[in-house]
């Protein structure tokens, strides 16, 4: 079954993991290193919008800028997250929370 909605460019597996399993839509980049074969791969999923969740650290922040330039002809929304959290500390709540916030959900 094909996924809908947008699509969260989160950095590990944790990360993916925890966003998928309260109901969000995501990929990994494996690190904070992004080759352009990743960006190819992003954009063969032809999501509606990409949600940018990297880690708030000096290599989230990095990948963050790149995904910025490179996927640029995509609607992007930028999620931030406070120093010590990221997506691998989502719960249902606080999922549905930053959704509300990025205007992603009513």
């Amino acid at each position: 079954k094909k996924q809908r909605g947008p699509l969260w460019v989160v950095e590990g597996p944790r990360d993916v993991m925890k966003t998928r399993q309260v109901g969000g839509r995501a990929v990994g980049l494996c690190g904070a290193y992004i080759s352009d074969r990743k960006i190819r791969l992003i954009e063969a999923l032809d999501p509606p919008v990409i949600v940018i969740a990297t880690d708030p650290d000096e290599a989230g922040n990095k990948a963050r800028d790149t995904l910025k330039k490179k996927l640029s002809n995509f609607p992007l929304v930028d999620a931030e997250f406070p120093s010590n959290r990221d997506p691998g500390n989502f719960t249902k709540k606080s999922y549905y929370k930053m959704c509300v916030k990025l205007g992603l959900k009513k």
